[in-house]
C-alpha cells in the first residue's frame, strides 16, 4: 500500500482561527479512490517549519499533498519552502505569469507586483492549472515521493484535486478501490454503536479486510463499512448484519454513502401513508417544522406548526388547559391545525423533554378529507432527560420527535401487515 501524507499550511489553522477542512476533504476523496492517508500534518507560516515538514514527509512517503501558502503576500511561503527543501532555485514560470495576466485582465484590473510572486515556482515543477483563482498549483518529484501543491482556498483546491491530482496519483500509485457501505443512526451513543458492531470484522474471510469507521455528527452516528479485497455480496451480508444489530436506530443505509437525512425519511413515510401532521413546539424554536419543510415531500405532509416559547403558551394557543399532557397537547394541536395527526415537543418537569405523536382527538375535518389519519395507531409518548446545553438539547429533541414519528409509522406498517 502506497504511503500518502498531507500537509496543510497556515497560521490561521494552527491558531484555531479557521477549521482545516482541506485535510479531511482530501483524505475522504483519496479513500474513495483506494488510497489511504497515513499522516496529516499542519504547520504555520514559518519557512523553517514548512521546509522541515516537507523533508520529513518526502523522505518516508510516496505521495505528499500540500495545501496553502500560494498567495501573493509575504507570509505565503510554500513555493519557496518546497524549492529550499529540494535544493532547487525558484524560477518565474511564463505559463503561470500568463495565467495571472489573463485573470486580472478578465476582471478589468491591473496586476500588482506582489501577485507576480505567485508565478515563482521550484525549478522543474509541473504547473497545475487553476481556472478558479490566481494561484496555480504545481507538482514536483522529490526522490521516491511525488509532491502536489494546491491553494488553500477550499473550492480551488477541490477543483485541482479531482481534475488533476487524483487522476495523476492513480496512474503513479497502486490503488485498490474498496467497497463502501454506510449506516446512519440516531438514538444510540457512539460507544454502544461500536459495542454492537465490535466483532463484525471477524466475519470477514481473508484476503478480504473490513475497516469500520465511526463518525459522530451530532445528533447522529454514522458507520462506514470499508471492505478491501472483498465482493459485493460479502459487503451486502455485512451491511445486513450491522443493520440488524443496530435495529430501529438505523434510519438510512446502503452501498456507498446515502445522502438522505432523517427528516426526508420521515416525510417520505408520511406521504406514503397519506398522512399530514401538525406540530406543536415549545422546546426547539421551530426546528422540527423547519427540518420537515426543507424536504422534497415537506409541503405535502406538514400541515402547520405552532411554535411557542413555553408549554403554557402552546396550551393556550391550542385551546386546552396548561396542565394538559403531551398526548393531549398533540391531539389539540392536530385539531387546531386541522391535520390528520399531531406531534409535540415540550418542556417537562425537572428539566425533562416530553414528546408525543397521536391521531387527532379534535375535528380536523378539512384535512382529514384530503389526508386520512393514522387510524388505529395508538398514541406514542416519550420523556427524555438529557445532559446537553440548550442548543444541543433543542437539536436532539427535534431529532427525537422525528424519530418518534417513524416509530408511529412502523407500528402502522406492522398493523396493516398483520391484518392483510
Amino acid at each position: 500500500m502506497a504511503r500518502v501524507e498531507t500537509l496543510t499550511i497556515g497560521d490561521e489553522l494552527v491558531e484555531g482561527r479557521l477549521i482545516d477542512t482541506n485535510a479531511s476533504t482530501i483524505a475522504d476523496a483519496l479513500a474513495r479512490a483506494g488510497l489511504t492517508v497515513v499522516r496529516q500534518v499542519t504547520v504555520g507560516d514559518s519557512i523553517e517549519e514548512i521546509v522541515d515538514a516537507i523533508r520529513l514527509s518526502a523522505g518516508r512517503s510516496q505521495a505528499l499533498l500540500v495545501t496553502g501558502g500560494l498567495g501573493p503576500t509575504k507570509d505565503d511561503l510554500t513555493s519557496q519552502a518546497v524549492a529550499e527543501a529540494l535544493g532547487r532555485p525558484l524560477v518565474r514560470a511564463p505559463e503561470a505569469l500568463a495565467h495571472l495576466d489573463s485573470i486580472f485582465a478578465s476582471r478589468g484590473r491591473q496586476m500588482s507586483p506582489n501577485n507576480a510572486k505567485q508565478a515563482d515556482l521550484p525549478a522543474q515543477a509541473t504547473i497545475i492549472p487553476n481556472p478558479r483563482g490566481t494561484a496555480v498549483g504545481f507538482s514536483v518529484d522529490a526522490g521516491q515521493c511525488r509532491i502536489w501543491v494546491m491553494p488553500g482556498v477550499p473550492h480551488e483546491m477541490l477543483g485541482m484535486l479531482h481534475e488533476v491530482v487524483l487522476p495523476d496519483m492513480m496512474t503513479r500509485l497502486p490503488c485498490h478501490r474498496p467497497l463502501l457501505a454506510t449506516l446512519k443512526s440516531f438514538g444510540l451513543p457512539e460507544s454502544e454503536v461500536g459495542q454492537r458492531l465490535e466483532d463484525l470484522s471477524s466475519q470477514v474471510v481473508e484476503p478480504a479486510r473490513l475497516w469500520i469507521q465511526y463518525r459522530a455528527t451530532f445528533p447522529e452516528i454514522h458507520v462506514r463499512l470499508v471492505l478491501h479485497n472483498g465482493r459485493e455480496e460479502e459487503l451486502g451480508a455485512l451491511l445486513a448484519t450491522a443493520r440488524e444489530r443496530l435495529g430501529r436506530h438505523v434510519f438510512a443505509s446502503g452501498k456507498g454513502e446515502p445522502e438522505v437525512e432523517l427528516a426526508e425519511v420521515v416525510a417520505k413515510r408520511l406521504r406514503r401513508h397519506q398522512t399530514q401532521i401538525g406540530l406543536g413546539d415549545a422546546m426547539c424554536g421551530g426546528l422540527p417544522a423547519q427540518l420537515l419543510a426543507q424536504t422534497p415531500d415537506g409541503v405535502e405532509v406538514l400541515g402547520g406548526a405552532l411554535v411557542c416559547t413555553s408549554r403554557s403558551a402552546l396550551a393556550r394557543l391550542a385551546g386546552v388547559a396548561d396542565d394538559t399532557s403531551a398526548t393531549g397537547l398533540a391531539e389539540a394541536v392536530a385539531a387546531h391545525l386541522g391535520t390528520s395527526s399531531g406531534a409535540v415537543v415540550v418542556p417537562g418537569a425537572d428539566g425533562s423533554v416530553e414528546l408525543a405523536v397521536v391521531r387527532p382527538g379534535g375535528d380536523g375535518t378539512a384535512s382529514r378529507e384530503r389526508m386520512p389519519s393514522l387510524g388505529r395507531v395508538p398514541s406514542f409518548e416519550r420523556v427524555l432527560r438529557l445532559p446537553f446545553d440548550p442548543p444541543r438539547l433543542r437539536t436532539f429533541s427535534a431529532y427525537a420527535l422525528l424519530e418518534l414519528m417513524l416509530r408511529t409509522l412502523d407500528h402502522l406498517d406492522q398493523t396493516e401487515h398483520c391484518e392483510s
